[in-house]
């Protein structure tokens, strides 16, 4: 089987969705084609030896570089379709309960609304805030448009002396490349910071929204 034969036949039997699933499972692919290459030479190395007299026939045990190679195959695939089976199930509505990124239905009994006009609720809540407390004008544009406190572009910078393809870091020679590769490999945020003390969670999370952006913009479902 050709290396495009083997990757089409893998891509329809995994059918990915969305670009971090699409992204895991070409590095499940990858593993999977090392491992099936490392096994078809194991398959040839004994056919070969079985196609000699018995006189001559020396057992060999596989070189300690080739189990490590084929061991590293092994956990790479297990991690990848590991990944691959949490990020499904992430997206897949559970019985009973609202899909992750649907909004959770709050049920509570209402009391008496007291005389500010705060309506207390049961189950130990917060009150609920009276309506015109807050004025439009309270919210500036910037914030608004954004949706968020941090952007990528505040900690993101394109060095073409450390990448053409990727952007960088801030105060890093670490791209945006490195850091969602190491997610996809099933690293924990702890395990990144860990390794790159440098950075923090506000670049990881700069990271994975540029990845997303760009895969909106590109038209990636």
């Amino acid at each position: 089987m050709t290396f495009d034969a083997f990757v089409e036949a893998l891509r329809d039997e995994l059918t990915p969705s969305g670009l971090l699933e699409t992204l895991v499972a070409e590095r499940a692919i990858l593993a999977a084609w090392r491992l099936h290459a490392a096994s078809q030479a194991e398959v040839a190395a004994l056919r070969k030896s079985s196609a000699k007299p018995s006189s001559q026939r020396t057992p060999r045990p596989l070189p300690e570089e080739a189990r490590h190679s084929l061991s590293h195959h092994e956990s790479s695939l297990e991690r990848s379709l590991a990944l691959l089976q949490t990020l499904r199930d992430r997206r897949r509505p559970c019985w009973g309960q609202p899909a992750p990124l649907a909004p959770a239905p709050v049920l509570h009994e209402l009391d008496e609304p007291t005389d500010d006009g705060i309506v207390p609720r049961s189950l130990d809540e917060l009150p609920a805030v009276p309506p015109n407390t807050f004025d439009d004008d309270d919210v500036s544009p910037e914030n608004a448009e954004t949706g968020s406190d941090e952007r990528w572009q505040e900690r993101l910078v394109f060095e073409n002396d450390i990448s053409e393809s990727s952007p960088v870091i801030k105060g890093t020679w670490i791209t945006v490349d490195q850091v969602v590769s190491l997610v996809i490999d099933g690293w924990t945020w702890s395990d990144i910071l860990r390794a790159h003390p440098e950075l923090t969670e506000a670049d990881i999370r700069c990271c994975l929204a540029y990845t997303s952006e760009q895969a909106e913009r590109s038209g990636d479902p």
